[in-house]
């Protein structure tokens, strides 16, 4: 019995220890909260959080050893301050002058305290720009003549100039244009990949020449298995109306794997694409008019990119 009476007791005790030291330490967690808010409100108070889109007002690329670094000058409106800040290579090939990014800084009387620029969920910047992109790929390029090359071309400079100028007249359009190059350059397909896969555009569109065996003539495009088969049609028949017939229009295959397609702009990316051939530039006509009227052809490519996105 008298056991049993000195269990309730202990009990009754540990019980008591209990809920004294569980009020104690609620009392230090909310005196310490309390605390720690008071801290950061003071601290806050001095400083100045901005969340701010910054506008790109130049691009500059810094070489030292081989060592490439990829530079682009921000203007912060907000406090009216010029800042140069380094991207990647992709970043640096996507932004534009007059483009507007996401970034998130402090400062005080002394200026800028911290700075980073604003990353989505996966590390990409954000873009102040609501607008449909586009991205615009001109073929081949640097060492890479492109296999539609003739005594009158390469192929390479053909297509630039036609990306080029479909760039320029799309530049005051609501569409928002990305080139995978702007000069003559090689880029890899996976580097070219790697833009685009990195901006996500509605559309892809690659320009490019054929080049086949001299008899072999007309427009060929060729899609990707995502992509709108009657925009693909669109565009062969619009082209047509400068006197080069349509060759195909198609979606071609892996050899391997059927359900995966076999051009690798079209296999690793992750977008509607369309690979254009304006024409065989081995095919004496075909060469002709792409001379006389490429830049005819680059606007009524453009001319159904607006009609896409209306």
């Amino acid at each position: 019995m008298k056991n049993n009476n000195l269990s309730v007791i202990l009990i009754g005790v540990l019980t008591l220890v209990i809920v004294v030291l569980g009020s104690l330490v609620y009392v230090f967690q909310k005196d310490s909260v309390m605390l720690t808010s008071n801290i950061y409100n003071e601290v806050d108070s001095q400083l100045n959080w901005v969340n701010d889109s910054a506008i790109v007002i130049e691009k500059r690329l810094e070489s030292v050893n081989d060592n490439k670094k990829y530079k682009i000058k921000i203007k912060l409106p907000t406090i009216n301050i010029y800042k140069w800040i380094e991207v990647s290579w992709v970043e640096y090939k996507i932004i534009s002058e007059e483009d507007k990014i996401k970034v998130h800084y402090i400062y005080d009387n002394n200026g800028i305290e911290y700075f980073q620029l604003i990353r989505d969920d996966i590390g990409k910047l954000i873009f102040d720009d609501t607008r449909p992109i586009i991205v615009l790929d001109a073929g081949h390029g640097g060492m890479d003549r492109g296999g539609g090359s003739n005594n009158l071309w390469d192929e390479k400079d053909m297509v630039l100039k036609i990306t080029l100028k479909q760039r320029d007249l799309l530049k005051d359009s609501d569409i928002r244009v990305i080139l995978t190059r702007d000069e003559d350059e090689y880029i890899t397909l996976f580097d070219r990949c790697a833009i685009i896969n990195y901006i996500e555009p509605e559309i892809l569109i690659s320009n490019h020449i054929n080049r086949f065996n001299g008899t072999a003539k007309g427009i060929e495009v060729i899609y990707n298995r995502t992509a709108n088969v009657e925009f693909a049609w669109d565009l062969a028949n619009a082209l047509s109306t400068h006197g080069i017939d349509v060759f195909r229009v198609w979606n071609r295959k892996d050899d391997s794997f059927t359900s995966m397609d076999y051009y690798a702009l079209h296999k690793y990316t992750y977008t509607n694409s369309y690979i254009l051939e304006y024409g065989f530039a081995d095919n004496e006509r075909d060469a002709k008019i792409i001379t006389d009227k490429w830049e005819d052809m680059a606007k009524t490519v453009v001319k159904m990119i607006e009609n896409y996105f209306e």
